[in-house]
């Protein structure tokens, strides 16, 4: 994986979102990812996350993981559910990519 710095910060006047943008090290200035989640009442929803280079977004979550755990309100980060039976080819990859997280569905 190449290079990138994260920053992590609030994102809707509220203060309910959180992102955290990835920026490729060196003469580069564009954004290579970035990993969105909502915040209500002590739990965190990942919303949504793309990146230009592969391998990126776990990083992402991992970031926007540290930024939630040291917020003083967030308990809980939900990141979705595993692929039902029958679910496409991008589903399965999804789940495959939330397995990386570890735990399990309950």
């Amino acid at each position: 994986m190449e290079a990138f710095r994260a920053q992590v910060t609030e994102a809707g006047a509220d203060g309910l979102g959180i992102v955290a943008l990835a920026r490729a090290r060196g003469g580069e200035s564009r954004h290579t990812g970035f990993a969105y989640a909502i915040r209500w009442k002590g739990w965190a929803y990942w919303a949504s996350g793309a990146t230009l280079v592969d391998d990126l977004q776990h990083a992402l979550q991992w970031e926007l993981i540290r930024a939630l755990r040291c917020d003083g309100e967030t308990r809980h980060y939900e990141i979705g559910h595993d692929a039902p039976n029958g679910a496409s080819e991008k589903e399965r990859g999804i789940a495959h990519f939330k397995a990386g997280f570890g735990g399990r569905l309950v």
